[in-house]
């Protein structure tokens, strides 16, 4: 499994269309261990960053995908070729 994951395309909106991009960063371990967090970077969506956890390293990446994929639910996300990307093959 990859240590970080990043989406490049672009959104079809009513403005046109946007480039977007998304990146989750590698887990990382809490200060104490218990738990690992993934952040969350889509600045087309949110200000600031989202921090996903999990109990381990694989849980937290998991539910960060799942979290990128929320956002981009009912989205038009195309690849350069204009193709839909596909959010079920995500990661």
């Amino acid at each position: 499994m990859p240590d970080s994951f990043e989406l490049n395309g672009f959104l079809k909106t009513e403005r046109g269309i946007e480039p977007f991009v998304a990146r989750i960063s590698a887990p990382k371990a809490s200060t104490d261990g218990s738990d690992y967090s993934c952040t969350v970077h889509a600045p087309m969506f949110a200000r600031r960053d989202k921090e996903i956890f999990g109990a381990t390293a694989d849980k937290a990446r998991q539910l960060a995908l799942q979290f990128l994929r929320s956002l981009l639910e009912g989205k038009n996300l195309v690849d350069k070729a204009g193709r839909k990307v596909e959010l079920d093959r995500l990661g």
